[in-house]
């Protein structure tokens, strides 16, 4: 099957197969270049030291980053996104979850806790369940 020259490919490395095929070495996979991003903003980083970091190590200077430029970082899941406007509920738990929690992790304990009051059963007017609910968004979320 060819390709007329005038359509663009799905995929934009798919055009260096013809080249691979010429040759003995293959070009590299899209998915595992060594080049990291190190920003939401954009900004890469392709520098010597980033290209030999592992990905934890990756993961630690971008949080320490971060963390130095001032933005808000998740204690979840470690990266610098958006945090709660609102506490999500009164008290001293819900101003911690304001505070160390990140909109994305808040939205996926939402999700987890439909699960977490159906598996258990949950009738959340009885102080039991409350608890119950409360262990499991602590554990979810470590706070």
């Amino acid at each position: 099957q060819t390709r007329r020259p005038d359509r663009r490919c799905e995929r934009p490395w798919q055009h260096l197969w013809r080249w691979a095929r010429r040759s003995i070495r293959r070009p590299p996979h899209p998915r595992r270049s060594k080049r990291i991003c190190i920003t939401a903003r954009g900004l890469a980083d392709a520098g010597r030291r980033a290209e030999r970091l592992g990905r934890n190590q990756r993961a630690k200077r971008l949080y320490e980053e971060a963390i130095e430029a001032g933005a808000f970082v998740c204690k979840r899941c470690r990266k610098a996104r958006p945090g709660l406007e609102d506490a999500p509920f009164s008290g001293e738990l819900g101003a911690r979850v304001q505070e160390d929690i990140c909109v994305d992790c808040w939205k996926e304990w939402m999700a987890m806790s439909i699960k977490v009051i159906n598996e258990f059963r949950l009738n959340m007017a009885t102080p039991e369940a409350n608890d119950i609910y409360e262990s499991n968004l602590r554990e979810f979320l470590g706070v």
